[in-house]
């Protein structure tokens, strides 16, 4: 039995629409927008890379000022860096209850401390 072709906009309504494509052959023939690639991807449909369109031009980014070279030299800049901690499940607890953000805490309790350090003797112990 022959597959029946259709165009990939078909197959994406048809999707989301709550079809199974099983027997279908997708042609895609042209850019195919990243939230229809999206759509396939739920599918386990795989969308050619070298036509996956993803245009961000139509983003406003007025609202965000330009990074200077004051920000870069006075570290204004900052790195989110994956982190595990153990905590103990009564300290678990009480930072649940009080509403307290572990990654902001974390945050805020390392960069107090290397501003603790900064004032320091430079060949103090600690």
């Amino acid at each position: 039995m022959k597959a029946i072709s259709i165009h990939w906009k078909q197959a994406s309504e048809l999707l989301n629409q709550g079809e199974i494509l099983d027997g279908k052959e997708i042609i895609f023939d042209s850019q195919v927008p990243l939230e229809f690639v999206i759509t396939f991807n739920r599918a386990n449909i795989s969308v050619p890379e070298n036509l996956i369109s993803d245009d961000d031009s139509s983003i406003d980014t007025t609202d965000i000022p330009e990074i200077t070279s004051e920000d870069i030299r006075k570290g204004k800049l900052v790195r989110d860096l994956p982190s595990h901690v153990k905590i103990d499940p009564e300290t678990e607890n009480r930072l649940k209850k009080s509403n307290i953000n572990y990654n902001e805490l974390l945050s805020n309790l390392s960069n107090n401390f290397y501003q603790s350090i900064k004032t320091l003797p430079s060949k103090a112990a600690f």
